[in-house]
């Protein structure tokens, strides 16, 4: 629910066509997205008040650099590069949240910038304009990397050392 929701919210930026939009729009994605994220999150994991944040501010730098990177463009390739920047600068800020609750948090920061150029992929390829310059990747893409992502989150809190919510 938070990719769909950040989204929506950052419309009020507009397209993704320079890099104070996406500077801006990516905070405020992030923003949304992180919070959605942190709902959840709360319940399982002791420590992780920053998740909100730290999402907001790799949204808005991954979105920003990597959106420059690729002049803006929405081809299905310089969507994946800018999906690798945006999932590296999110994954990194939300491992530094997680080390603090869960071992092997940088598998976290791995599977990110991984798994965000596969929501751009699967958004892009569904048939969502992504002409558009949105911020973050569609509905159907954030199925795919929440699906993935909560397996692999699964996995890492069920680790010997977890730090669970009581």
């Amino acid at each position: 629910m938070g990719f769909p929701l950040g989204g929506l919210a950052a419309r009020v930026v507009g397209p993704i066509n320079a890099f104070g939009p996406a500077l801006l729009g990516g905070g405020l994605a992030g923003a949304v997205i992180g919070l959605a994220q942190w709902l959840v999150l709360r319940r399982y994991l002791e420590r992780v008040g920053w998740w909100a944040p730290a999402t907001a501010a790799g949204m808005s730098i991954g979105t920003a650099v990597g959106s420059a990177l690729v002049g803006y463009g929405t081809e299905i390739r310089e969507l994946v590069v800018q999906g690798a920047a945006t999932g590296t600068a999110v994954g990194a800020l939300q491992a530094l949240v997680l080390r603090r609750s869960i071992p092997g948090a940088a598998a976290w920061a791995l599977a990110n910038a991984v798994l965000w150029p596969l929501g751009w992929l699967v958004t892009a390829r569904i048939g969502v304009d992504v002409e558009a310059q949105y911020t973050n990747f569609g509905s159907s893409g954030a199925l795919v990397v929440t699906a993935l992502s909560g397996l692999l989150l699964s996995r890492l809190i069920g680790r010997r050392g977890a730090h669970l919510a009581r």
